[in-house]
């Protein structure tokens, strides 16, 4: 993987990385589903793209806060 390529499939602390959260919190919010997740085992997974787009309709005007 080059120094531009980013891994479609994140782990947790990727992906708490990614959205600037703790993981703690990412895992209590994907647990809860209220984040784009799938698992592998007891693990979660997350698509890159996924929540980038789950995060951008966070912040749309018609997008929900909660």
């Amino acid at each position: 993987m080059s120094y531009t390529q980013q891994p479609e499939v994140l782990k947790l602390l990727e992906a708490a990385k990614l959205l600037q959260v703790s993981e703690k919190t990412l895992w209590q919010e994907a647990k809860a589903g209220k984040i784009p997740h799938f698992r592998v085992g007891k693990q979660f997974r997350f698509i890159r793209t996924e929540l980038l787009e789950w995060a951008r309709s966070k912040n749309s005007p018609g997008g929900s806060s909660k």
